[in-house]
């Protein structure tokens, strides 16, 4: 009673081991790599221009020359005077800016330049494919109506997507004989 003890043992032990490093080796890895692109836009063109009118107040001064004038008069409070605002809107596949601001004479609103940090995320999942070659210790237990037995050796496994082809060879202590046996199979089902 103790062999078939112990032979159920070392079948449980051998068949948890194995779905442990089956689990080990076929776990998929996901590597992550971040990269960051800078894109520099130097003086863009604008693709919409909005001018509107606004009203601003201004401070009536007496302008003169510096070297006429030791001092600056104020007369009065300020003026209204009517300033163009102007918008300007620039876009791109990657980026959208607006820029506001009045029109003096020649000068009015403008984008110099300005950068953009893309930042791009890589997932990748690297699954291992299974193995077509596999070699191992094996251990096993064999029963007929004549007899049973117990048996230690190896086995070699070939597999063909679905379908595998096994060899196991070893030594029969009870029988005091070498075992071989020879075994092929199709996965009906997979996880």
């Amino acid at each position: 009673m103790s062999r078939w003890v112990t032979t159920a043992i070392a079948l449980a032990a051998t068949f948890l081991g194995g779905w442990w490093l089956g689990q080990y080796v076929s776990r998929p890895e996901i590597v992550e790599r971040v990269r960051v692109e800078t894109v520099f836009y130097e003086r863009p063109q604008p693709f919409a221009v909005t001018e509107r009118l606004v009203a601003v107040n201004v401070p009536r001064m007496l302008f003169a020359p510096a070297d006429t004038v030791d001092r600056t008069v104020v007369v009065g409070d300020s003026v209204q005077i009517t300033v163009t605002e102007r918008t300007l809107e620039y876009r791109d596949s990657t980026y959208y800016a607006r820029v506001v601001g009045p029109v003096v004479g020649p000068m009015g609103p403008r984008l110099d330049y300005f950068e953009t940090y893309n930042k791009t995320v890589e997932r990748v999942q690297l699954v291992r494919e299974p193995y077509a070659w596999e070699l191992g210790p094996a251990l096993g237990a064999w029963m007929t109506s004549d007899g049973s037995g117990v048996w230690v050796g190896a086995y070699a496994r070939r597999t063909f997507g679905r379908f595998s082809v096994s060899a196991s060879a070893g030594y029969d202590p009870h029988k005091k004989s070498a075992f071989g046996q020879i075994e092929a199979g199709v996965a009906l089902w997979r996880k």
